[in-house]
């Protein structure tokens, strides 16, 4: 099973073991039934910040949500050796809310920026 179509699982997995129905979870996350139901079967792509905001709703951690394992400890974050200059931010604790994929979002941010600028 590829990850949309887990993420599209454990959607409507843990929204049903919260006991919600599609148009509550939606009035929650500030979206729309049809939104819910469109994530869950699969037919369109949640984005990062809908995949939060559903995470905190039915109080799932993303790693949850990727694996579906209701008990799963969530990997050690990890930053890129070839961003060192972002990790003395990181040791002073400057992004330690952040989530595994918007270390990895950032890193291909910094990536990208580092590659125009060669250009």
């Amino acid at each position: 099973m590829d990850t949309r179509s887990i993420i599209a699982s454990n959607i409507k997995k843990y929204r049903m073991q919260r006991g919600l129905k599609q148009k509550e979870l939606a009035d929650i996350i500030g979206t729309t039934g049809n939104t819910i139901s469109n994530w869950e079967m699969n037919v369109s792509k949640i984005d990062i910040d809908s995949l939060a905001k559903i995470c905190e709703a039915l109080d799932v951690d993303v790693q949850q949500m990727y694996s579906g394992a209701i008990n799963a400890t969530p990997a050690p974050l990890t930053i890129p050796d070839d961003l060192k200059d972002v990790r003395l931010a990181f040791h002073r604790g400057e992004f330690e809310d952040l989530t595994q994929d918007e270390i990895d979002a950032l890193a291909t941010i910094a990536k990208t920026l580092k590659a125009q600028r060669k250009l």
